[in-house]
């Protein structure tokens, strides 16, 4: 074979090495990519959980309540290592920051209170349905619950922010139980909402951070169930409205149980069940997969 015809087969040869390793590669980032976007999803379900059933009174303090976890939520996905081919149409905090622009966005001044906390209202109800239509379309990978792409560090700053938050919800709960009002009750739950949904950010590390030995988490517990129990024992003595109010409350406070006790046994899918099934019920016209 002529000197020609060597150098040929040699650079078929590297050329077919190069291109392998490119695809190689490509199908590695495409997977990674795939990874971020269905654990970015994941994150979304409990924001979306948690704006389809609002059942607050003080709309504009639950507004920005939602606003503030919602950032939280995006600042988190940011920090995620995207792989090459992670474009920004597949970016789903990028989208999640165009409904926290248009949430975040003050009530006309000009408006009564009872005409801003019907604006704000709408706001929480056209932000759920934004974020509905857009996960819509990633068909909210409901049989693939995942914990995290990957291992995630959860840092100094957000472990001191749980457990002021724990500590915050168990403060509420015992102002609750000490003067028991519509008002109070509402504070307790929102500080129990946040609570939960901060937890749910970071259900991958819980076990390595040992979360169940905390005493402000076995605190916790309780206080979602003595809120329940009291939120019952305030409906003997509301008119028709409020009971309806504290009904929604204690449902929502009931499913925050169970999506605790799921993170704390590791089962995303029984922690999706219940997470589904409120979505569900907040869009029936929509197509979910709710069997466990």
């Amino acid at each position: 074979m002529s000197d020609k015809g060597k150098k040929t087969i040699i650079a078929m040869a590297l050329f077919s090495m190069v291109l392998c390793s490119v695809l190689l590669v490509g199908a590695e980032n495409l997977r990674e990519s795939d990874a971020l976007n269905l654990c970015n999803v994941t994150d979304c379900l409990i924001l979306l959980t948690e704006l389809a059933t609002e059942s607050s009174e003080d709309c504009v303090q639950a507004k920005a309540d939602h606003v503030e976890m919602l950032r939280k939520y995006v600042k988190h996905m940011d920090s995620r290592r995207k792989p090459l081919t992670f474009v920004l149409k597949d970016d789903i905090a990028e989208k999640l920051k165009v409904v926290i622009k248009e949430l975040e966005k003050d009530e006309d001044e000009d408006e009564d209170e009872a005409d801003q906390q019907k604006e704000a209202c709408s706001k929480i109800e056209r932000a759920s349905k934004t974020i509905t239509k857009f996960l819509s379309k990633c068909e909210l990978f409901v049989d693939n619950p995942v914990v995290a792409s990957e291992h995630e560090v959860v840092s100094e700053e957000m472990q001191a922010t749980i457990r002021e938050l724990l500590n915050e919800a168990h403060k509420k709960t015992q102002a609750y139980l000490n003067d028991l009002s519509m008002v109070n009750s509402e504070v307790a739950y929102r500080a129990n909402r946040k609570t939960i949904v901060y937890l749910y950010l970071i259900r991958s590390e819980c076990f390595r951070l040992d979360i169940g030995a905390w005493k402000e988490f076995t605190d916790f517990f309780g206080d979602i169930n003595r809120t329940i129990y009291w939120n019952r024992v305030l409906e003997r003595s509301t008119n028709e409205y409020e009971r309806s109010c504290l009904k929604r409350c204690s449902a929502n406070e009931l499913r925050h149980l169970r999506v605790l006790h799921a993170i704390m046994d590791n089962d995303m899918r029984e922690a999706h069940f219940w997470l589904q099934l409120a979505i569900k019920e907040a869009f029936p016209d929509m197509k979910f997969s709710t069997e466990k």
